[in-house]
């Protein structure tokens, strides 16, 4: 609006590039950052009818490393081959973080006896989604925004569909008794946190973590 706001510290929940980008262009860093954005992630929040114990949950996260005898045990490889290309590789392979928000609440089941709520995070490279972007510039909204068109609808609706059934499969596969107990799913992409957030290219949590950032002193005093 034009406004003009001075102060010694600007504490801001943009992300730095967003940030750098609303300041003066004298008062910004000359040194370009080589730190990249982080990748996203594709979510899978998901409602299960029952308590924790007949569904076999808990507070406990579970990390789904992908490492076996089939790559010779080396997650390192895994993580790759599975960023490069999430639904080619084996579905045990998949590098999933699975958790239980509901089970953290103590509130929770005094209100809600017969429900439990699981979300399972995979890293997910923006490349994997961008074709399938929205046509035209969507507003930004905090809330859920009406249907978005897209060239190629069907297909993203496809995807999505293809990494529920690898989420569902790890929840069951790890959580046994799970299975038979899914009210909902609902899957969200890079493309979500992009219409959200506005991070750059559906990055998840800003800046990647990265040894540069932390060891590179150039780095670190752009920062």
């Amino acid at each position: 609006g034009g406004r003009v706001i001075r102060a010694k510290r600007v504490v801001s929940g943009l992300g730095w590039r967003k940030t750098m980008e609303l300041l003066p262009e004298q008062r910004r860093p000359t040194r370009p950052l080589s730190t990249q954005q982080s990748c996203g992630f594709v979510m899978g929040n998901i409602t299960l009818r029952g308590t924790a114990e007949e569904l076999g949950i808990s507070s406990a996260n579970t990390w789904v490393q992908p490492s076996s005898a089939v790559n010779g045990f080396d997650a390192v490889r895994g993580i790759d081959d599975f960023m490069s290309a999430p639904l080619a590789v084996d579905p045990s392979h998949c590098a999933f973080g699975i958790t239980f928000p509901s089970c953290k609440d103590r509130a929770h089941e005094a209100r809600h006896p017969d429900l439990n709520c699981c979300q399972i995070l995979a890293p997910a490279e923006w490349s994997h989604f961008e074709r399938h972007q929205p046509l035209g510039d969507q507003p930004a909204a905090r809330h859920t925004p009406p249907h978005a068109d897209r060239e190629h609808e069907a297909q993203y609706a496809q995807l999505k569909s293809r990494w529920a059934e690898r989420m569902l499969a790890a929840l069951h596969k790890h959580y046994p008794q799970t299975e038979g107990r899914v009210v909902a799913v609902d899957i969200s992409t890079p493309l979500t946190i992009e219409n959200y957030l506005r991070s750059g290219k559906g990055a998840a949590i800003g800046l990647d973590v990265t040894p540069a950032r932390f060891v590179d002193e150039d780095e670190v005093a752009a920062l």
